[in-house]
């Protein structure tokens, strides 16, 4: 969980409309517990007030009608309202997470980038950084709803039967407790390999097509096609395997919401809270089967963890890289003339004893035509990357209107 902590410092930027959505989150799920709760109750109370009204008892049936109207409103707006809130605060957040990424990214190039491919870069900065969205709305934002909305449920039914409220309060929160953890665990492994199985398969596709006329002339066209199926079939199959996780989560909570059900009925058989059987049995019943929705996104959340995780280390070694050149403001009052002064500089690559440039010196003026002349691998391309600061030389100094480029 560390390597989510960088991107979880960028959501206070947008806390008003993640929180906002959280709240519309919540207000949704209450109103489809409270809809599902009040129509199982006055469904039974109004067969109980009809089969009894020789009696003359009074039904007061209106308001629990409005109530009904009013809950399915309140889920029909929530929803739409949590959709459109949250989802424009996630992509306003996924922005700033590419702006962030890209901002620590380009001060390596190229020294720090030499091994990595493009394929890969383009990858981490558009499907890793999609991965992040998970952090907010597959696993900050249900558990959040799943722990206030377990609160809720339980104290309204403990209001009516301390006892029936409790176990099913219980109930729940073993099963939010312990699913994460049983899932996460299942899901884990299959969700680092379709991470990098996606870009492995990026950037074997990448590089078949941008070298496929090479490839064909060096007769290594089928090696490279077979290595990027391999890929391909990797990936297809550890998605059909967290499809597979995802049909067992979902069938475990459907036989724990049956045996749970059964239990409630079983226990509220002879009436709720000391008195006679009466609706209040219903109210109960229906109250279980729709509490079990609070669970049904945080088996899921926990799952794709490990794909979320994957996705988040694999930008973090982009983010805590240090750039092999380092940059200072510079000094925006100093009047430039563009003198170059190039003293004694001599550069290797990667600490090669072979140095691509030997104590070269040179001094430039101001308007001053320079060519430089020489052989392939001379050292030409490298002196002008010397120039614009790509790397520092290892001996020697450049100066520019006689101030070192690195100040």
């Amino acid at each position: 969980m560390r390597d989510l902590i960088p991107f979880l410092r960028l959501y206070k930027k947008h806390w008003f409309g993640l929180t906002l959505g959280m709240l519309l989150g919540l207000a949704t799920v209450l109103a489809s517990m409270g809809l599902l709760t009040l129509s199982g109750w006055f469904i039974s109370a109004a067969a109980v007030a009809g089969l009894t009204v020789a009696t003359k008892q009074v039904f007061n049936y209106m308001l629990p009608a409005g109530g009904v109207r009013g809950f399915s409103i309140a889920r029909t707006a929530g929803r739409y309202g949590e959709r459109i809130v949250s989802h424009n605060a996630t992509f306003k957040l996924l922005a700033d997470i590419r702006l962030f990424f890209f901002r620590k990214l380009a001060p390596l190039v190229p020294g720090n980038l030499s091994n990595l491919r493009d394929g890969d870069l383009l990858n981490r900065l558009v499907a890793d950084v999609n991965a992040m969205d998970h952090v907010y709305l597959r696993l900050v934002s249900p558990l959040l709803i799943g722990v206030l909305g377990i609160l809720s449920i339980s104290g309204f039914l403990i209001w009516f039967d301390p006892e029936l409220g409790g176990f099913l309060a219980a109930v729940l929160v073993v099963l939010l407790v312990g699913l994460p953890v049983i899932f996460y665990g299942l899901g884990k492994g299959h969700g680092e390999t379709i991470t990098l199985s996606k870009a492995q398969y990026r950037v074997g596709l990448l590089d078949w097509l941008q070298g496929n006329a090479e490839l064909r002339i060096f007769g290594a066209n089928d090696r490279v096609k077979q290595s990027t199926q391999q890929h391909e079939d990797d990936l297809l199959q550890s998605q059909r395997r967290m499809a597979s996780i995802t049909g067992m989560a979902n069938a475990t909570l459907l036989a724990a919401n049956g045996l749970t059900l059964v239990a409630i009925l079983w226990f509220a058989a002879d009436g709720i809270g000391g008195r006679a059987p009466d609706p209040l049995i219903a109210m109960f019943a229906f109250a279980t089967m729709a509490s079990f929705e609070l669970l049904m996104p945080v088996s899921a959340a926990f799952q794709y963890l490990g794909q979320t995780l994957t996705s988040a280390r694999r930008l973090n070694e982009i983010i805590d890289a240090e750039p092999a050149t380092a940059f200072v403001a510079p000094e925006t009052n100093r009047k430039a003339t563009g003198a170059i002064d190039i003293d004694a500089i001599s550069f290797s690559y990667h600490g090669s004893s072979d140095r691509v440039l030997n104590h070269v010196s040179l001094r430039i003026e101001a308007g001053q035509k320079i060519a430089l002349l020489g052989r392939t691998g001379c050292g030409k391309s490298t002196l002008l990357q010397l120039l614009t600061r790509s790397w520092d030389p290892q001996e020697g100094e450049i100066c520019f209107d006689r101030v070192p480029l690195s100040q």
